[in-house]
């Protein structure tokens, strides 16, 4: 799909209808076409031109969605940046993308200040930046005295539109190269899995700047439905805002739910509106489904995507939920998506076998930018090797267990750290694992198991490798087990290994 050519159609036919609501204020779909139109007219009289980069380093917020749509509307690329990102994790991603203009906030100048690699212009949001920093426009003066002039761009389907950085939870960060095709699933999906459409709310709590932001933006526009932005995620102002705006689909990350899932009975929370509340970003144990469902009345659903096959690639059908534990649905037909799990050779493996999961169809992305030896890596004959370790039953449901390369080699023997942590997931006392290998005297491998316990749980160690020895061979079986207080997040609520092993072992870790 291409945004604003849906864009300019949702505001024809429903002009007057809210399109977007932030913390500061809303837009209808007529107000944001126009905001559009002026924004990307301004960017060209800059310089900005097809086929530019554009880095977009905003808060969730109206003006980033006008960002998105402006940059297709001029036929540049779209890349933001998670502000998270400490200054020198940007420079390198920004060193390495070259981007002709960056679109920033004021509240980041300190960040801006940090980098080393600055793109020749920068527009500031959010009023002007303080003394001591050189050059810029003012997105709000130029807003101001621009007027639509420029014809939109006409892009195909395989014209690249964005390029989003990976976490680098596996190593450095890769710039995942999106096309308008790819935009089709996650709308296609919502509408065929869910049954979302026009007449729906959507809430979203999820950074924009990951693969979230361009899929709700997209469904926004396509669908059309109205989507209300969260500047940040905290739990007691979520429960809020669906009730404030009669919300009735949402989607959270794990840790979030858990979150949720912690706040007080105080009568305060009313998820009436709601029809369809999922969880994406990681499995979710058991526990926390059960909790969830018990507590809200309604079934916790949820699907299966990455960066590099954006979404959807499997979703769970609307009403079951996740009536399989672990699973993440099913393939999703509207959106093409075709999933099997294969050996090392590349063979297909039945039902029920532990493999590395590959996709194919319209989601998959062009490559990485300016890295063909990671893209040839990855892209084999039309298919993605995700790197995640899966299976897939008998009635097709897929079930996500981990990362191919968390592998620990235990006395020459391979032991995937998604196995062991899979099944100390499904005691009872175990919130959360992570599985690590550590380097003994003779060296081989030793395998330790770092968890976090339910609320009040306990169970001792002696109790845990029984319990694992049940399900696993017994050089599999952890030789310690180690209690903590939490494990490090992405932003996307996964468990954030990389971070983990350079507190763990006190060096840095790709």
């Amino acid at each position: 799909m291409i945004p604003h050519d849906h864009l300019t159609r949702v505001a024809a036919l429903y002009g007057k209808r809210p399109a977007i609501v932030d913390p500061k204020r809303s837009v209808t779909f007529a107000e944001l076409n126009e905001l559009t139109r002026r924004f990307a007219s301004a960017l060209h009289d800059a310089g900005v031109r097809r086929g530019g980069i554009v880095t977009v380093l905003l808060p969730n917020s109206i003006d980033f969605a006008m960002t998105y749509y402006a940059m297709s509307y001029l036929g540049a690329i779209f890349m933001p940046l998670d502000p998270r990102l400490a200054p020198a994790e940007m420079d390198r991603i920004l060193q390495h993308a070259e981007p002709h203009a960056l679109l920033l906030s004021t509240r980041f100048q300190n960040t801006f200040s940090a980098i080393a690699h600055k793109p020749s212009l920068a527009v500031w949001f959010d009023g002007e930046p303080a003394d001591g920093t050189r050059g810029g426009l003012s997105a709000e003066r130029i807003l101001r005295s621009t007027t639509a002039t420029i014809a939109p761009a006409r892009l195909q389907p395989d014209d690249t539109m964005a390029i989003l950085y990976t976490s680098g939870t596996t190593g450095t960060p890769k710039g995942v190269v999106i096309t308008a095709r790819v935009y089709d699933a996650f709308p296609a999906g919502l509408k065929a899995c869910w049954r979302i459409n026009e007449n729906d709310i959507g809430l979203l709590s999820v950074p924009m700047s990951h693969l979230s932001g361009p899929s709700y933006l997209n469904a926004c526009v396509y669908l059309p439905i109205q989507i209300v932005i969260m500047d940040r995620f905290s739990p007691r102002a979520f429960v809020k805002k669906i009730a404030e705006h009669h919300v009735t689909f949402c989607h959270v990350a794990p840790s979030m739910l858990n979150m949720i899932n912690a706040l007080p009975e105080d009568g305060e929370i009313d998820f009436s509106s709601v029809r369809l509340f999922a969880t994406f970003g990681a499995p979710t144990t058991p526990d926390v489904t059960t909790v969830f469902e018990k507590r809200f009345g309604m079934p916790l659903d949820t699907g299966y995507a990455l960066t590099e096959a954006a979404p959807f690639v499997t979703g769970t059908e609307e009403g079951k939920g996740i009536h399989k534990p672990f699973s993440v649905g099913k393939p999703v037909p509207a959106a093409g998506a075709n999933v099997r799990i294969v050996n090392e050779q590349g063979e297909i493996l039945p039902a029920g076998q532990l493999g590395e999961v590959i996709i194919s169809g319209p989601m998959l992305m062009k490559g990485y930018y300016e890295n063909p030896e990671a893209t040839r890596e990855v892209l084999r004959d039309g298919w993605l090797y995700t790197g995640d370790l899966g299976k897939l039953d008998n009635e097709g449901y897929l079930y996500i267990l981990g990362r191919k390369k968390d592998m620990i080699i235990v006395s020459g023997l391979n032991v995937y750290a998604a196995e062991v942590e899979s099944v100390l997931q499904m005691h009872p006392a175990v919130r959360e694992a992570a599985v690590l290998g550590q380097r003994d005297e003779r060296a081989s491998e030793q395998v330790i198991a770092y968890l976090v316990l339910n609320d009040g749980a306990g169970v001792s160690e002696s109790d845990l490798k029984a319990f694992c020895r049940q399900s696993l061979a017994a050089y599999k079986v952890p030789s310690e087990m180690r209690f903590i207080d939490e494990l490090p997040k992405t932003p996307t609520g996964k468990i954030d290994k990389t971070k983990f092993k350079e507190r763990i072992f006190d060096e840095p870790f790709s």
